[in-house]
């Protein structure tokens, strides 16, 4: 039997976090949860490294929880918690340990007589930045970098295009006053030659 592919999707609600030490922060994606045997179940995972510039690992969540473990108590300040629409983990007083990426994960889980298996999965990341405490600030800093708007390109490479024209109007209006020198030179040459 043939079923259609699914979009099950994650994407990060915001890509950039950034937090005074001290803070409560609630990182979230969203969630589109299309699956392809509508017997299945979404399984939801928060994984952490703190290098921003490294790939989540399978196993390590943030806090040093552990996926590995099915009866594995929460850490201290730390709960996770979605709905059909998103997913979150929230940090309760955030320090430096809590700073890196945060890799969200949907898992598409068939149940084949207790035979677990992930049919499809979709992830995304948000980055976190723990800066130093600071008095009065109690919330975070949301970041997300605009690409530029589609017509943008085609409208730099116009307006490149007539500056470089303008710059080198000059030296077009030289070369011709030039060539027109040498034309009027060599017309004159003739003509005493001519003469002679």
């Amino acid at each position: 039997m043939h079923h259609p592919q699914s979009s099950l999707t994650v994407s990060a609600a915001h890509l950039y976090y950034t937090c005074p030490e001290g803070v409560t922060a609630k990182l979230v994606c969203n969630q589109k949860n299309g699956k392809i045997y509508p017997e299945d179940f979404v399984r939801q995972r928060w994984l952490f490294t703190p290098h921003t510039d490294l790939h989540c690992k399978s196993g390590q969540g943030p806090r040093n929880l552990s996926h590995t473990r099915k009866d594995q108590v929460l850490p201290q300040g730390l709960e996770m918690g979605h709905t059909d629409g998103e997913m979150w983990v929230i940090l309760k007083n955030v320090t430096y340990a809590d700073q890196g990426r945060y890799c969200c994960m949907a898992l598409e889980v068939k149940n084949d007589h207790n035979h677990l298996t992930v049919v499809q999965n979709s992830h995304s990341h948000i980055i976190l930045h723990v800066t130093p405490r600071r008095t009065g600030t109690t919330d975070c800093t949301l970041l997300d970098p605009a690409p530029p708007p589609a017509a943008s390109v085609p409208v730099a490479l116009a307006l490149a295009a007539c500056i470089l024209a303008l710059l080198s109007l000059p030296l077009i209006l030289v070369l011709v006053y030039k060539q027109r020198q040498n034309s009027h030179s060599n017309r004159r040459g003739q003509e005493l030659v001519r003469m002679d």
